[in-house]
């Protein structure tokens, strides 16, 4: 049976909120308005007492405007759930492994499998490195040749789609009412940079920083390699205005969709979840 609210509450947008974003403060849609991703200031959040606390002074960080970059992770997270609160929902990637797609989209899908959210489709494209293909990163420091790393990263990507393909055939018993698709494509080069397109108003871009660093593979060995840590990658974002089509932001967003478009309907070969 469908998840349903009071219909006195079904036109008010507040109601619609999940307790996460409620809670948080991440989102702003008062009546009357799309809902918007708020800067870190003017977020709030609950103390442990429940008293509500604004976060940047609570945390003793300077906040920045929307417009500036944050962590993959806490960015993605803010933006997705931004974008959740449309009716028709798109979310288009690009990424090594999708390990922060992956981390960002378990609570709002399970907010509408609450029926906490109630959109009409969701929609999510990946285009992913393909996994025949030998990659520059990561590697080993000491002999490139070494083909572990390159496994282990292909497990990690395994694991994670596997995961996302799990978290949309749930989706799709609990809210057969919900048009629901997720899709994998890859392509045979090596990700140096990631990009998020939400609802096509939306981009947030990054580069992939090299690091070296320890790993432990699965024989317990450990040793060093050149690696990306994609959680920690700073995200651009970039928002079209529909009144201002010839702005730079709007400009971005529109390259980088028809970038990714035309990548996916090339050179992109459609794939199971890697297993």
């Amino acid at each position: 049976m469908t998840p349903s609210s009071a219909d006195d509450d079904a036109d008010d947008p507040d109601h619609q909120l999940p307790p996460y974003l409620r809670k948080d403060g991440y989102i702003d849609n008062r009546r009357g308005r799309a809902a918007e991703v708020l800067a870190r200031d003017q977020r709030g959040g609950r103390d442990e007492h429940g008293g509500r606390y604004a976060r940047d002074e609570r945390e003793g960080r300077t906040a920045p405007s929307p417009n500036e970059p944050e962590r993959a992770l806490e960015a993605l997270t803010t933006y997705v759930a931004a974008a959740f609160e449309e009716r028709d929902i798109t979310i288009d990637a690009y990424s090594l492994t999708s390990e922060t797609l992956s981390g960002t989209l378990a609570a709002p899908v399970q907010a509408v499998m609450l029926g906490e959210l109630n959109p009409a489709s969701i929609r999510v494209r990946l285009l992913l490195p393909d996994q025949d293909t030998t990659l520059g990163l990561p590697r080993m420091v000491d002999d490139p040749d070494d083909g572990r790393p390159l496994r282990r990263q292909r497990e990690l990507a395994r694991a994670h789609t596997i995961a996302l393909r799990s978290t949309f055939t749930r989706l799709s018993d609990v809210r057969p009412d919900i048009e629901n698709s997720i899709e994998f494509r890859t392509v045979p080069v090596t990700p140096m940079q990631k990009l998020y397109l939400l609802n096509t108003q939306v981009a947030l871009s990054g580069y992939y920083q090299v690091l070296q660093r320890p790993v432990t593979f699965g024989d317990g060995q450990r040793d060093e390699i050149y690696d990306v840590l994609g959680v920690n990658t700073m995200l651009f974002p970039h928002r079209s205005d529909p009144g201002r089509p010839q702005s730079r932001d709007s400009q971005f967003v529109a390259e980088s969709q028809a970038w990714f478009d035309a990548l996916w309907e090339s050179i992109a070969e459609p794939v199971t979840p890697f297993g």
